[in-house]
């Protein structure tokens, strides 16, 4: 799970040229996932997991936001979307675990 911070927007990392899988949920209102360089929409409906697979085709930063009037905070749904090689991903996953684990093992 990815969670932003305050001043901070949640980044998704991704690798280039392999296909991932997106499950998406909404707890409380309608949402829309939408990432406008994908030319890709899809709605997020409370009590329904929707999914789809993109596989991105160049390495980059895109932007993403909630494309759905879904509140008062509508405004700060935003995220953005890095695609990067595959060596990149991996230490990204490796740095992202370890320090998961690393928090785990406190007290």
């Amino acid at each position: 799970m990815i969670i932003g911070k305050a001043g901070q927007e949640p980044q998704l990392v991704i690798p280039v040229g392999e296909p991932v899988e997106f499950t998406l949920h909404s707890n409380d209102v309608i949402h829309s996932f939408y990432v406008r360089d994908f030319l890709y929409k899809l709605d997020v409906i409370p009590g329904r997991d929707n999914r789809f697979t993109v596989t991105a085709n160049e390495t980059g930063e895109f932007t993403g936001q909630c494309a759905e009037l879904c509140g008062l905070d509508h405004a700060l749904m935003r995220f953005s979307l890095k695609v990067v090689e595959r060596a990149e991903f991996d230490a990204y996953i490796q740095q992202a675990t370890s320090g998961a684990n690393a928090a785990a093992q406190r007290p």
